[in-house]
């Protein structure tokens, strides 16, 4: 565990410089403890964490990110890591290659909406998103796993426009979207009406 005085240099390790780590606040003393969840797959880069949006900033029982065994950004596949509340017995549940030649962006987790997310349960109810490219076909694909099984086979895969390695999603709900979407039009309209004379 770590310290009050939290130096990236003491986490960081030669075998992987992204490796999983979970990290407890305690606003009561101010002080954070951090612990490794895994050592498998060592030299194997673990980023772009996410877990349930609903669960963001609480205790999620899972987590996701993608798995870059080069370092290099180039994901090969996605991993799902089971997160204990105290810290004591986290560790990487399971990882879906997606096979040579074939790359991925980070995963975007999209929730089940029939679930209620206020169980601890519900944190992997939901799917995975992830763009992905095929270097033998020449072929970018958006691919769609379940979070909960985590099977190596998408629940739904479709060829997509050329997508580069790099590109960034986030997933928001219809609902989310239309609420933003109107909030602008009416902030548009009153900025609109105060610039006229």
């Amino acid at each position: 565990h770590g310290s009050e005085d939290f130096d990236i240099q003491d986490i960081e390790g030669k075998d992987s410089p992204f490796a999983p780590y979970e990290f407890a606040f305690d606003l009561a003393t101010g002080s954070v403890a951090w612990t490794k969840i895994t050592d498998k797959y060592k030299g194997t880069s673990f980023e772009f964490p996410q877990v349930h949006p609903d669960f963001i900033g609480r205790y999620a029982k899972y987590g996701f990110s993608g798995v870059s065994p080069r370092g290099d950004g180039r994901f090969t596949g996605i991993a799902k890591f089971s997160i204990s509340e105290d810290g004591s017995g986290s560790g990487l549940d399971t990882v879906i290659n997606f096979g040579e030649g074939v790359w991925c962006g980070e995963p975007v987790f999209i929730p089940d909406a029939k679930v209620h997310s206020t169980s601890k349960d519900a944190a992997d109810a939901g799917w995975l998103l992830v763009m992905q490219f095929d270097e033998h076909s020449n072929s970018s694909y958006v691919s769609v796993y379940s979070a909960r099984s985590m099977d190596k086979n998408p629940v739904v895969k479709f060829l997509a426009p050329r997508i580069p390695y790099g590109f960034h999603g986030y997933w928001v709900p219809e609902a989310s979207l239309e609420a933003h979407l109107k909030y602008w039009e009416t902030y548009d309209t009153i900025a609109a009406g105060s610039r006229t004379c």
